[in-house]
């Protein structure tokens, strides 16, 4: 019965309609070398070559990597232009003394999450009886930050308009509906639209405008303040903290924030906003630079070099671990004197915009404190994990007293000077801080910490890098399933102490396509960790 069910359908099939050819997705990658033919693999270099491979009407997406696009394009009707990796890293440029539309679109079609602009005509244009929606865009430096024509149609959400002509611009009998939850900031004119246009307005915010809305009124929703940019100098239009645009969008469901917040207004927010998932790296600079000396010891640390796309909230620093890890000098700059020898442990936390933080520790030797090297073996591994501590210790022979902390709760867990320490199955996976006190007869204490990496599944090889350092970890067992399985290190990767291991997932522990691949898992320590170079 089932045969003739699917003769029949094949008979109608070719008798009674030609079946829809399936949308196709094109990938394009300015800094590709080799072979294009559109795959993910082998990427056009160029929109213009990608767009030319669509099909008008079928529903063709392109989706386009990081880079900065010297182009003038027209997208076809119904199809969809997206960025990878949002606004903030995908350009489309032209030059500000040659009218050129940058971006036109069809009927239907859409473009999300690019940055687009520096033109003498309009960013992007929607023409005459078309009908486009925009999104997640930053419209920018150009005469026109969009322009939708006579009688065409618009929906407009979720965009930031910095530094044109005019940010909107309306023809007769246009219509703009949506226009929402967009940031119109130091434009000539925010909105301006013909008086038979339609505009739907809502939620947006306006600062240091000529003029916020001309030849129409604003919606009772919108306001003024000033959106509180990361770094607009350059281009860098994330919104810090404080922002008043955080969570001040339409409330409507379809609105939200990828993390199901309220709609941040301009390019970020909405469901196709960029999100910030990278915490801040940390560098540190100080003087002097060998952080030793005889006390008093005056000590400037400098982490004004650290980085963060979403920018900086907060530098935390803790100068003493003595005393509990907290909050003792606020700043990229500070300096500290330590007028009593000791090891000091220095702790340093940075918090971003979205709420990410990173932290980084390091000694500070002020006179001749007592020498340890903390150690941990194993460092990583599943629970129940048994580690046996030494504390490298190299001194004088007697007097002294060992404090070890071994899960970061501030409590002291052992006065041995080599314990054993077994974390249960009851924790679960992550970075574990373990950190020693010794202190001698002469009440001079010194302190390190290290971490112990609980991991989800075995492991079948591990190995520490030291700051810098360079080298390959390898499975090297031919009864494990991931036997010959590497992670690659190259020289500066980390400016961090890191510890790596690799396990082999095992079988039914994560849902594989297709089923029966073996899946290898690398574990890096401490968390939080920025690449600074490939680590393959």
């Amino acid at each position: 019965m089932v045969r003739y069910a699917l003769t029949a359908l094949l008979l109608f099939t070719a008798v009674g309609a030609v079946a829809q050819e399936p949308a196709q997705t094109f990938f394009v990658d300015a800094a590709h070398v080799g072979a294009e033919d559109g795959s993910s693999r082998n990427p056009f270099r160029s929109i213009a070559a990608a767009l030319a491979s669509t099909t008008a009407g079928r529903g063709d997406r392109v989706v386009v990597r990081a880079g900065t696009y010297a182009e003038v394009i027209a997208v076809g009707a119904g199809e969809s232009l997206r960025s990878e990796d949002g606004a903030n890293h995908t350009f489309i440029t032209g030059n500000p003394n040659t009218p050129a539309d940058l971006v036109t679109l069809g009927q239907g079609s859409q473009v999300v999450g690019f940055s687009i602009g520096e033109t003498g005509g309009a960013a992007v244009k929607v023409p005459l009886n078309g009908s486009a929606t925009i999104s997640n865009c930053v419209l920018y430096g150009s005469d026109l930050g969009l322009f939708v024509e006579v009688d065409a149609a618009a929906g407009v959400f979720n965009n930031t308009f910095y530094q044109n002509g005019s940010g909107v611009r309306g023809g007769l009998d246009a219509t703009i509906d949506p226009l929402k939850n967009n940031a119109f900031a130091e434009n000539g004119t925010g909105v301006s639209v013909a008086s038979s246009a339609t505009l739907n307005s809502g939620f947006n915010a306006f600062f240091n405008n000529g003029v916020a809305v001309e030849g129409a009124f604003p919606a009772d929703t919108d306001f003024v303040s000033n959106p509180l940019f990361v770094a607009p100098e350059a281009l860098n239009l994330h919104l810090r903290a404080p922002s008043n645009l955080r969570d001040a969008g339409d409330p409507a469901a379809e609105f939200k924030d990828r993390d199901g917040s309220l709609n941040d207004v301009g390019a970020d927010g909405g469901p196709d906003g960029a999100r910030d998932t990278v915490a801040p790296q940390i560098l540190v600079d100080a003087e002097p630079a060998s952080l030793q000396g005889p006390a008093p010891l005056a000590i400037l640390f400098d982490a004004g070099a650290s980085q963060d796309e979403w920018g900086i909230a907060s530098f935390e620093w803790d100068f003493d671990a003595l005393d509990g890890i907290s909050a003792e000098g606020f700043g990229s700059i500070v300096p500290v004197l330590y007028d009593t020898p000791g090891e000091y442990l220095v702790t340093l936390r940075l918090t971003d915009n979205s709420g990410l933080e990173s932290e980084t520790n390091f000694n500070v030797v002020v006179g001749d404190p007592p020498l340890i090297n903390v150690t941990a073996s194993p460092a990583i591994g599943p629970a129940p994990l048994s580690v046996q501590f030494d504390s490298g210790f190299s001194g004088a022979p007697g007097g002294l007293l060992f404090d070890w902390d071994f899960d970061g709760d501030g409590n002291f867990d052992s006065a041995d000077e080599n314990p054993r320490f077994t974390y249960t199955e009851l924790l679960p996976p992550g970075q574990y801080p373990v950190l020693l006190n010794v202190q001698d007869a002469d009440q001079v204490s010194a302190q390190q910490r290290i971490f112990v990496t609980l991991t989800e599944f075995e492991t079948a090889a591990s190995a520490g890098f030291a700051t810098g350092e360079q080298g390959i970890l390898a499975v090297d067992d031919p009864a494990n399933p991931v036997d010959g399985v590497a992670v690659v290190v190259p020289a500066k990767a980390f400016n961090t102490p890191v510890r790596v291991g690799i396990s082999a997932v095992p079988e039914g522990a994560l849902p594989l396509d297709p089923p029966g691949e073996v899946l290898a898992f690398a574990n890096f320590s401490p968390v939080k960790l920025r690449f600074g170079r490939e680590v393959s």
